[in-house]
């Protein structure tokens, strides 16, 4: 039997704000290499802060490799919302489904374990064929006043949620895992 995917339906408001997200995102792609250094430079953030606190030069100067890297994402709040971009992108029907579901999954646990939502973020990248490269991911972030071990057990948990939820983890959530905690 042959799927139907029916394109979702938005306030007008609310299209017109993810057109402007995705027309932002699109104008300040990454390139493949760009995306590269990035991740190297923010991995090498999140190994520093396995030992320690990072200090204000560091933040600073970490800090504006994130904000590359968040000029080049649209960020939505809603599933709904997350969906619509995924179909404005190109999404084909089966991707959508299994994308939202794996990152609902991340979304889900997350908010069972009291740890914070920001929203559903796509991060666009430029191919070497002048199409898109799309990283979806959850934002989630842990409060501050857990303690290190309640931080670790959290995030573990939150990255690892699509085993639990049926899906599968992604080699993101799998790198993820083995850099911030070794796993």
């Amino acid at each position: 039997m042959e799927k139907i995917h029916t394109i979702t339906s938005l306030p007008e408001e609310v299209e017109n704000k993810l057109q402007g997200k995705i027309f932002h995102a699109k104008s300040y792609c990454l390139t493949i290499s760009e995306e590269k250094e990035i991740a190297s430079k923010l991995i090498e953030a999140t190994i520093i802060q396995k030992d320690r606190e990072l200090t204000d030069e560091e933040l600073e100067y970490y800090y504006s490799y994130r904000e590359r890297l968040d000029e080049a994402s649209i960020l939505v709040e809603t599933l709904l919302e997350a969906k619509r971009v995924m179909e404005i992108l190109g999404f084909d029907h089966d991707s959508l489904i299994d994308t939202l579901s794996h990152e609902n999954s991340h979304t889900n646990k997350a908010m069972q374990l009291g740890a914070n939502f920001g929203g559903y973020n796509f991060l666009l990248i430029k191919d070497t064929d002048g199409g898109y490269l799309i990283t979806p991911s959850a934002t989630t972030s842990i409060p501050e006043d857990w303690s290190k071990e309640k931080k670790e057990e959290a995030m573990t948990k939150i990255i690892s949620a699509p085993d639990e939820y049926g899906n599968k983890m992604s080699e993101m959530d799998k790198m993820e895992l083995k850099i911030r905690y070794g796993k």
